[in-house]
Order: structure tokens, then sequence, then C-alpha cells
């Protein structure tokens, strides 16, 4: 399991340094394009995450993969990943530094489940309810979920608001198993 609080660590200095630079939004990019290749390729994943390969061939290689794509910032926080033996911390580091950037542009996601898809113009109202409700802007993702049986569930951050009938069925076994 990862030291979350050695993640908030990482994530907090390399936020702070590109807020300074004024590229967060870019090394955000950066970092994630950098974790969905890493996730696409998994020979690249194992090399990258391999113990027995020392950090400078690491480094080596990723100067080559990504060959002046990314800022020098990017870059170096990845380097310091591989010197320091925590590349395996890169997904949580990245969540953190979203949320970061998320809370201080007033932002929030949420997710939306539904057992039907839902209208367009019924999304943009209920995007809106949703911020109004929150007074943040929200990034809210729509999914569709055949195993909810009917109703909605929304989810915000480690909130969820679960109006759906599986949740309501269940509630009423427990109910009955109680006597």
């Amino acid at each position: 399991m990862l030291d979350t609080s050695l993640a908030n660590r990482y994530a907090r200095a390399l936020y702070g340094v590109a807020k300074k630079q004024g590229v967060v939004a870019s090394v955000i990019e950066e970092v994630e394009s950098f974790i969905t290749v890493l996730g696409a390729d998994m020979q690249l994943k194992k090399f990258f995450l391999h113990p027995a390969i020392s950090p400078s061939e690491k480094k080596e290689a990723l100067k080559d993969l990504v060959g002046g794509r990314i800022s020098a910032l990017s870059l170096t926080f990845l380097s310091v990943l591989f010197d320091t033996k925590r590349i395996n911390y890169l997904a949580c580091i990245y969540d953190k530094v979203v949320g970061l950037y998320d809370l201080e542009r007033n932002r929030t996601k949420a997710k939306l489940y539904s057992i039907f898809p839902i209208d367009p113009a019924f999304k943009q109202k209920i995007s809106e309810r949703v911020a109004q409700y929150l007074q943040k802007d929200v990034d809210l993702e729509f999914i569709t979920d055949p195993g909810i049986l009917g109703g909605i569930k929304l989810t915000i951050q480690d909130k969820v608001i679960d109006a759906t009938l599986l949740y309501k069925l269940k509630k009423m076994e427990e109910k009955i198993a109680q006597g």
C-alpha cells in the first residue's frame, strides 16, 4: 500500500513549483499523458517499475521516449521519482495535484449513474443544479449502469447520494431481516 502522506508531499511540491511557473495545467496534461502511455504499454510500464533497472537507465529511456515533448519541470519531476524509486506513486501524486488544482479553481468532479442514457438538455440542467448546490464548478460525468435497476446515484468525491432502486431494495431487505 502506498503512503499517501508521501504522495501528498510530492504533490504539494510539484504543484507549488508549477504554480510559481504558471504551468500547472500543462504539467497536469504531461503527467497524465505519461500515465496513459504507461497504461497502454505494459512492457514500458514493467521497465519503468522494475527495481533492478537503475534510475539512470530509466531517465535515459524517459528522455528518449519524450524527446523534448514535455516541459523541463515535468521531466525533472519524473526524474526525481526515478532517483528516489517512487515512480509507483505517480498516479497517486497526479490525483493529488489535480485535486489541488481543482480546489484552487473551485472545481470538483462528480459522477451520476443512471439506468438509461440521459438527454443532453437534461444533463445540462442536472449539471447546473449540482453546481448551484455545491457552489462550485462541477465536472459531471454521466454513467449508464443497468445494475442499479432504476433511479440515480450521485457521487461527489467521497460523498454518495444514492436514490437507486437497488439501494432502496437493500434497505427494505435489512428492515425485514431486523423484524
